[in-house]
């Protein structure tokens, strides 16, 4: 079938913010004392999905910041 795309501004938080400045990943490396930092400016690998009535479109992504407390796993880096 035909699939009609809609013009899309950007992906915004329920209270209608930006999704930008995102949570950033670390992961430290000890074998050559590097810290590796993940830094990315909005949502990241789109998939449009079914919903039984039409489409969506999902994102994997990190949350913004101004949403969320940025996760932290057991060694205090940023998750």
């Amino acid at each position: 079938g035909n699939l009609n795309l809609e013009s899309w501004d950007e992906l915004s938080t329920k209270d209608g913010d930006a999704w930008r400045d995102l949570c950033v990943v670390e992961r430290w490396i000890p074998t050559n004392k590097t810290l590796m930092r993940l830094v990315v400016t909005g949502p990241e690998d789109p998939k449009i999905v079914t919903n039984g009535t039409g489409y969506d479109i999902a994102f994997d992504s990190q949350p913004p910041k101004s949403v969320t407390t940025c996760r932290r796993n057991t060694k205090g880096m940023l998750d």
